[in-house]
């Protein structure tokens, strides 16, 4: 990439790093250093045209989930601000390839995309999405 003078790398996080869970520590850190090998990559590559992004997918049917109880894939869905669903396979592709292409991402370096319903922007811990409902009715 650097001697064709352009490229583009697309890093995958989680997330997981916006909410800490049990059992989870070696993962949630490798993904949160995720973020920032992605941020120095993107500023050291830039000079040699090459982008670098993350791309941040939230509760998606993947081999990871698919021995999870139905309940517990329902529960997490639910919590899913738009939708209250899994997201479907074909999102997440649609955000890949936007990121990855020359043509519509060619000013795009450093950036880190959420594709997860706005997952990451729930405040957890505060009660249920019904809870959070309430708080936003007039």
């Amino acid at each position: 990439m650097i001697e064709r003078g352009q490229g583009c790398v697309l890093i995958v996080g989680s997330t997981v790093v916006c909410a800490p869970s049990y059992e989870g520590a070696a993962y949630r850190a490798s993904k949160v250093a995720l973020r920032s090998y992605m941020e120095t990559l993107a500023i050291e590559l830039a000079p040699f045209g090459v982008r670098v992004n993350m791309l941040t997918p939230g509760p998606f049917p993947t081999g990871l989930v698919k021995d999870l109880p139905e309940e517990q894939r329902q529960a997490s869905a639910r919590e899913v601000p738009l939708g209250n669903r899994e997201g479907l396979l074909e999102e997440v592709r649609g955000a890949a390839v936007f990121l990855l292409s020359d043509r519509l991402a060619s000013f795009i370096t450093g950036a880190e995309v959420f594709v997860d319903g706005g997952l990451h922007l729930r405040p957890l811990g505060i009660g249920t999405a019904e809870a959070v409902r309430r708080l936003n009715q007039a």
